[in-house]
């Protein structure tokens, strides 16, 4: 009897990062900046787990398109308003777990990151060229403000 296959996000996310190729990994291209603190290089965990994270963001940008087909195919056929209602309604919740997938990725290398490097810890973080982490100064941060990503994303 053969052992069952691990299931879960978890179990996903390890097999997947086993799966990474170190060697033709494409490191981050932005350059350490003036003010920055570089307090350290990624371990080689850190960076299946950032491929990872860019993998699951190319498949949310690839469900997104497939959505846009899917609407476009259900409109030719003429559906009923309930058929529309319920396509639509298997969409966003498609969509909501994709979210939160990305969501959970993101959250497991931020702090995956700053368990690493306590300098880090309660600070703007950025993965530049070279796998260095760098803290970024009071004035930049590595990302969109989150009030302004939730307006965007429409939450």
């Amino acid at each position: 009897m053969s052992n069952p296959k691990p299931t879960g996000l978890f179990a996903e996310l390890t097999a997947r990062m086993a799966d990474v190729n170190l060697d033709g990994l494409d490191e981050p291209t932005g350059e350490v900046q003036d003010g920055d603190e570089v307090v350290g290089v990624l371990t080689d965990e850190l960076k299946r787990l950032y491929a990872v994270r860019a993998q699951d963001i190319d498949a949310c940008h690839g469900f997104n398109v497939s959505s846009l087909h899917k609407v476009a195919d259900l409109m030719e056929r003429h559906p009923s308003p309930d058929e529309m209602s319920q396509a639509f309604k298997d969409l966003a919740r498609e969509k909501e777990v994709h979210e939160i997938r990305h969501a959970a990725i993101e959250t497991l290398l931020s702090a995956a990151v700053r368990l690493e490097f306590p300098a880090a810890v309660s600070k703007n973080v950025a993965i530049r060229e070279g796998w260095q982490v760098a803290v970024l100064n009071d004035h930049r941060s590595s990302s969109l403000p989150a009030a302004l990503l939730s307006a965007l994303l429409g939450r």
